[in-house]
């Protein structure tokens, strides 16, 4: 065991971001070991659980705040990253928007009936629940991963951006109404959460008018300390309206995200630079790492149906999203990489584990899928993005 020295609550932070810092070196300029860093921090963050005492959880217990934070800003800079050009519907050119809602749609058939198959396995488990959960996927993951490989900007990093969007946004939808249902019944609060979207179409006029006003020049200017911190204004305004509207706040984080994205700002503005530096230097890094840090991998090893279920759900999370991908990936795509695209999608992180808790809470799930599904998403952030590296092309489609 590695003693904890003193009582320093700063501790685990500072070797998390020391930690980040040299697995970050050292993914960028070891060739034996060009794997992203978010399989990285996951992995220093299991070590951490398995070599440091319980006691230290006790220590570090404030950095679940930064944590959560580290993923709310995270889908905001997933949302900051859609290219919204490719998102309108036109005849010539690439059909981005069209191709990942076809996607989704048989993402989620292929759930539908997977799920039945494990509700006639054990009755407990309710198919739309499992719906729910299999037709997740993880953006947090895939678009580091995307930006670290130079596809982000092209036709085939923004179709599984945009695919990846769908899913989290859809499921979340779904799952924010369906545990405000059961834990409040039928109520206004379901209605209010359709009034997000409009709020931040209205946001976006307001600041545009605002933009285009001599009172921009008088407030902002040059000054990007400002920008960033009406931005940050923001992004808490909108977590408190989706908690106060029963929906999960990153939701709202992810409408925000598409509402910046709105001003399509160059890769070398300084407000984009300061905001990717924000995410991706400290809180984010945090993120990753606590979720590796708080795994039980001695719980899951003593559960011998977990140990049974584990290895059919994890077969389901890459069959819902491998067949859609290699039947509608579309021609300009080979099929090398579909497969790589479709082994990227198939990503599962937090949005699954949220998903999994809540229908445990519900009882429309048994505990035994929960655990056996925090170790499918833990598998599939650490294999996805690994296989996806490795099956990848170094040519990439034509950027748009």
């Amino acid at each position: 065991m590695v003693p904890i020295v003193g009582q320093n609550v700063l501790l685990p932070l500072f070797w998390i971001l020391l930690s980040a810092f040299l697995l970050q070196r050292a993914t960028a300029h070891l060739p034996w070991l060009r794997i992203p860093t978010v399989i990285a921090y996951i992995v220093f963050g299991l070590v951490v659980s398995l070599l440091l005492p319980p006691s230290w959880q006790e220590h570090s217990r404030w950095l679940g705040g930064v944590s959560q934070f580290g993923l709310f800003y995270l889908t905001f800079l997933s949302g900051l990253e859609v290219d919204l050009r490719l998102l309108v519907p036109r005849r010539e050119g690439p059909r981005v928007l069209q191709k990942a809602i076809l996607l989704f749609v048989a993402m989620a058939g292929i759930s539908y009936a997977l799920a039945w198959g494990m509700h006639m396995i054990d009755p407990r488990i309710q198919p739309w629940m499992m719906v729910l959960i299999l037709s997740t996927a993880s953006l947090g993951v895939i678009l580091p991963v995307l930006k670290e490989s130079g596809l982000l900007r092209t036709v085939y990093g923004q179709t599984l951006l945009t695919a990846a969007m769908l899913a989290d946004l859809l499921t979340m939808l779904g799952i924010s109404l369906a545990s405000d249902l059961a834990r409040n019944g039928l109520s206004w609060r379901q209605l209010t959460v359709g009034l997000l979207i409009p709020l931040a179409a209205l946001f976006y006029v307001a600041i545009l008018r605002v933009y285009r006003s001599r009172f921009w020049d008088a407030w902002f200017g040059r000054n990007g300390i400002v920008k960033l911190q009406a931005v940050l204004a923001i992004l808490g305004l909108f977590g408190v309206v989706t908690d106060w509207t029963g929906s999960e706040p990153i939701l709202g984080s992810f409408l925000v995200g598409l509402l910046v994205a709105g001003f399509r700002l160059p890769e070398d503005n300084t407000l984009r630079q300061q905001m990717e530096s924000l995410g991706y230097s400290f809180v984010i890094p945090v993120f990753f790492v606590t979720v590796g840090a708080r795994f039980d991998l001695r719980a899951f090893l003593a559960s011998p149906d977990a140990l049974v279920w584990m290895p059919l759900l994890l077969l389901c999370a890459y069959g819902v999203k491998l067949l859609p991908m290699l039947w509608f990936g579309g021609p300009a795509i080979d099929m090398r990489d579909r497969f790589a695209g479709g082994l990227l999608l198939s990503s599962q992180l937090t949005l699954v584990i949220v998903a999994a808790s809540i229908g445990v809470r519900l009882h429309v799930i048994p505990r035994v899928i929960e655990e056996a599904m925090i170790v499918v998403a833990i598998l599939t952030c650490l294999l996805s993005p690994l296989l996806f590296s490795f099956l990848k092309k170094t040519h990439g489609p034509v950027r748009p």
